[in-house]
């Protein structure tokens, strides 16, 4: 697996707003990334990707990844998980999950797709 530095766009090539950076490809064009901070966001797209979603999750992920870095390094958390990738120390192990069916939140009805 390894980590890309790079920005998000949607689908049709127009920018994520997200200050989220990067993005773990798992294989192909297969990536793990940020997604909405809430789920009455829309606009994301999912093709084969896992979007983290809530305030600074993704951030949030990339710490946690970070804490496992064989190397004490000082330098920025996106730079150490781009060179766990390049030493192969990270691996992701996907298992199947039903798709929730989401249609209410906070007792407000969500748009249709």
């Amino acid at each position: 697996m390894a980590f890309l530095l790079a920005n998000l766009h949607h689908v049709d090539g127009t920018p994520a707003a997200t200050t989220e950076i990067g993005a773990f490809r798992m294989k192909g064009n297969s990536l793990i990334h940020d997604g909405p901070d809430d789920l009455s966001s829309h606009g994301w797209a999912a093709f084969g990707c896992v979007e983290v979603a809530g305030p600074a999750g993704f951030d949030e992920l990339k710490k946690f990844v970070y804490r496992f870095s064989s190397k004490a390094s000082p330098k920025l958390i996106e730079q150490e998980l781009v060179d766990m990738g390049n030493r192969k120390e990270m691996k992701v192990k996907l298992q199947a999950a039903t798709r929730p069916k989401v249609d209410h939140i906070d007792g407000k009805a969500l748009p249709k797709p």
